[in-house]
């Protein structure tokens, strides 16, 4: 292999999949990194994922595209629906044509099979070094650089940084002074269904997303169809960012009014739903 383009590494903060692919992008170019992830171990949070042609054509581009598409599923339309009425509002073919179009399927996977094959591709690369429990907090400039600051407080030298570590990102926070992230004024609600409990004539091999007065919902299978991936969103105006908690569905039905027969049917499946904060970054 050529020596590197770079004495000094690339530093960037977080290691999911942003994180991860650029990484990946910098070695394809010659460029050695270091990825500092804050958590224990490399890992995603969270369940379902779309990913449009675009993105897996910047897998392609990255070498994991036939990876993370082993794994994902390749729909067949995208479907939206009055959540009031029950009508059909708009149906989007995936099929041959549309891959034709935009030179890649659509895809909805889960978001540990597309982190998954980053991350192996990065462990495999010589110019690629990850790093755990190395959370960024800050950094200061250098004359040919920029010095990372670790919470362990550590500093690491570093060519550049790359902040991609989230939208509480330190990095982002710390060159444009834009403080805490923003209650976006909506609340989502979340939770993952077994396929064995998702009737069957709901089983779609598509995501179906209804939309409701002042909310929105959307599920979907995961991969191997082993559960469905819930996600419903409804406005509150609320200017408070609250805690992500785990909550029971008698508080989660009343946000969903004037519903219809299935997305009422859809709602009342879990047994309880994760309630997380929309925040927005900066002002």
């Amino acid at each position: 292999m050529p020596a590197p383009r770079n004495s000094l590494p690339v530093a960037i903060a977080g290691g999911g999949i942003g994180g991860l692919a650029c990484a990946l992008a910098l070695a394809r170019g010659g460029f050695r990194s270091l990825v500092l992830e804050q958590a224990r171990a490399f890992g995603e949070v969270g369940v379902g994922l779309h990913v449009a042609p675009n993105a897996l054509s910047v897998l392609d581009a990255l070498g994991v595209g036939a990876a993370a598409k082993k794994n994902a599923l390749l729909i067949e339309r995208l479907v939206m629906m009055d959540a009031v009425t029950g009508e059909e509002v708009a149906s989007i073919p995936c099929g041959e044509r549309f891959e034709r179009r935009f030179g890649n399927p659509y895809a909805v996977a889960h978001r540990a099979h597309i982190h998954g094959p980053l991350l192996d591709a990065c462990r495999a690369h010589d110019l690629v070094e990850l790093r755990t429990d190395s959370r960024v907090i800050g950094f200061e400039w250098l004359p040919a650089g920029v010095s990372v600051l670790l919470e362990s407080g550590e500093r690491i030298a570093a060519a550049a940084l790359i902040g991609a570590d989230g939208v509480y990102s330190n990095v982002r926070r710390q060159i444009l002074n834009d403080g805490p992230p923003l209650p976006s004024g909506a609340i989502i609600f979340r939770a993952t269904i077994p396929a064995s409990e998702m009737p069957k004539d709901l089983q779609h091999p598509y995501p179906t997303f209804w939309a409701g007065p002042g909310w929105h919902m959307i599920y979907y299978p995961i991969s191997d169809w082993s559960m469905f991936n819930f996600g419903a969103t409804v406005v509150t105006g609320d200017s408070v960012l609250r805690e992500p908690k785990d909550v029971a569905p008698e508080v989660v039905l009343p946000h969903f009014p004037d519903r219809c027969e299935i997305p009422d049917r859809v709602l009342r499946i879990p047994r309880s739903f994760r309630r997380d904060r929309a925040p927005r970054a900066g002002r």
